[in-house]
């Protein structure tokens, strides 16, 4: 259904746990900014998320929407391919 109507997804999908790790070992606990926070999500809301990416992927390719030399946001090409376009 989120698929077809793009706009519903359902609300067991937005549920996450976010854990708080110590950046680095050795750094003040007490103190809150020394934390970087890790959300996991659920396999389900994973995988929707990669079905809605490959289809996104697939009509922008689909409808020349990207130009041939653009590499942002397109699999296989890197800032390394544009600097050996360069």
């Amino acid at each position: 259904m989120s698929l077809t109507n793009g706009y519903y997804v359902p609300s067991v999908f937005k549920n996450v746990c976010i854990t708080p790790l110590l950046k680095i070992s050795g750094l003040d606990q007490n103190e809150a900014c020394n934390y970087r926070l890790v959300s996991n999500l659920p396999l389900l809301s994973k995988t929707l998320e990669r079905a809605v990416s490959q289809q996104l992927n697939s009509n922008s390719n689909g409808v020349k929407l990207f130009l041939p030399h653009q590499s942002a946001y397109r699999k296989t090409h890197s800032t390394e391919t544009v600097l050996l376009q360069v």
